[in-house]
């Protein structure tokens, strides 16, 4: 549904901070969900999302809403030194 780069030119090592993620929404799952050394997953019901996303990045704000309607973006964000965000750009597929 998205592909996302985000870009942290004025971290110490950029290279390490930078990332590209990809997100999908699912609608079914047919098995348990894994914790990983990145990730605890965590499952919300549709209309108690908005509850769940004290935990992400102020980016989600530009994207999130548009993943929930079914768009499918093709984003950039651009960090500042306190990783707000500094610039982005938003593409509808």
């Amino acid at each position: 549904m998205a592909k996302i780069d985000y870009l942290f030119p004025y971290a110490e090592k950029p290279e390490y901070w930078n990332q590209q993620v990809h997100v999908f929404l699912l609608t079914k799952w047919m098995n348990k969900p894994k914790e990983s050394e990145e990730i605890l997953p965590r499952w919300f019901n549709f209309n108690d999302i908005p509850s769940g996303v004290d935990k992400m990045w102020s980016d989600y704000n530009y994207w999130l809403p548009s993943i929930l309607k079914g768009d499918a973006l093709r984003c950039y964000f651009l960090f500042n030194k306190e990783l707000e965000v500094e610039d982005y750009k938003i593409e509808k597929l």
